[in-house]
């Protein structure tokens, strides 16, 4: 059983929906996600470190609100080993942002396993 942890991590940043769903579609067989708490006790899927990728220091998902996380964009720091000079979102494309536990739930395929940490 292949499983990925926090999706496609070569492809896009963690938890998103995009690396979660390139991991599905390179075969896959459970999605391994981690759910954090906000400060305003929504569950999203964030790891601590998701933060401080998306802001380029350190942070704590369980410190900040929902709001203020759905600000920052997961994007922003993101470069795939070997890709020096990479822009993850061209100008105009909308930001990546932090994924709402429900709404994950939504678009995940039927099939896939999902295991939560």
């Amino acid at each position: 059983m292949i499983v990925a942890r926090y999706g496609n991590r070569c492809h896009a940043p963690e938890h998103s929906r995009a690396a979660l769903l390139s991991a599905w579609v390179l075969g896959a067989d459970a999605l391994w996600v981690r759910a954090r708490v906000t400060a305003d006790g929504r569950l999203v899927l964030a790891t601590e470190d998701d933060t401080a990728v998306a802001t380029g220091q350190a942070g704590r998902v369980t410190a900040t609100a929902l709001r203020d996380l759905r600000q920052l964009d997961y994007s922003h720091y993101f470069a795939p080993r070997g890709s020096p000079g990479f822009r993850y979102r061209p100008a105009g494309r909308a930001p990546l942002r932090v994924e709402v536990f429900s709404d994950f739930l939504d678009w995940v395929p039927d099939q896939a396993t999902v295991v939560v940490e």
